[in-house]
């Protein structure tokens, strides 16, 4: 993994220039980590989460805005991952004052941390914000069983990406028009957005991998044969919690 790791800088997470003029692309959110707060689409999610004493994996941190507000809110340890070192320098001074020992930052391929771990379940959540879309689709297909296998029984990952009318893998297609977003307009992010979903091709593509859809952005590694995801009713995230998912 590594696609376009040189895009990957200070001014791209930060949505500044040296001199600190705002630029017109980069990562989303940054007037929220500045207050110390987490983008409401991404906290949305997080607070259906149990977090309490969870042991979570953020795979490409960005800034560290989820990280931190994992901290915040209870986790027992998160490790996270991004292959940019200016996202690890940025993410050391979000967490600055957080206690060093509920966290890892570690400055590595996600592929390659994960082939280096021991090959049994530990994590309760897995995290990728806003960047399966920034890894080839080959590449995301040999990330799913290594976060499969990881992820306990229960276990939720969670994949916040735009969704769009139609599933592009820009490597096979050149890019479909259709598909197109604001990040190819500018060449120090074009090319950047090399996977593009669909809200079902995205479903597809996990259940493939032996996940369980539980909404939109929310994948179970199941437990049993009893299938919560498929009731829609009151009291849904009381009843697939009783059964073992860390949702809440």
């Amino acid at each position: 993994m590594g696609w376009l790791k040189e895009k990957y800088t200070k001014q791209y997470f930060l949505q500044r220039d040296d001199e600190g003029r705002k630029l017109p692309y980069g990562v989303f959110g940054v007037e929220y980590w500045e207050r110390g707060e987490l983008y409401p689409e991404a906290r949305m999610l997080l607070d259906t989460l149990d977090l309490a004493n969870a042991d979570v994996l953020d795979i490409g941190i960005g800034r560290g805005d989820s990280m931190r507000y994992c901290l915040q809110h209870g986790v027992k340890y998160i490790t996270g991952i991004d292959f940019a070192e200016a996202s690890i320098e940025i993410a050391r001074s979000t967490l600055a004052g957080l206690m060093k020992k509920n966290y890892q930052l570690v400055c590595d391929d996600a592929l390659a941390f994960l082939e280096n771990q021991p090959k049994i379940p530990r994590f309760t959540h897995v995290f990728l914000l806003d960047v399966i879309e920034h890894i080839p689709r080959y590449e995301v297909e040999q990330l799913l069983p290594q976060i499969f296998e990881r992820l306990v029984p229960g276990g939720v990952l969670v994949i916040h990406t735009p969704f769009f009318i139609e599933d592009d893998d820009i490597i096979v297609s050149g890019g479909k028009e259709i598909c197109k977003d604001s990040s190819d307009k500018f060449e120090a992010t074009a090319g950047m957005h090399v996977n593009r979903y669909s809200a079902e091709g995205l479903g597809i593509q996990l259940q493939n991998f032996g996940f369980a859809r539980w909404s939109p952005h929310m994948f179970f590694r199941p437990i049993g044969a009893i299938p919560v995801w498929h009731y829609h009713g009151l009291g849904r995230a009381k009843l697939a919690k009783l059964f073992g998912y860390y949702v809440r």
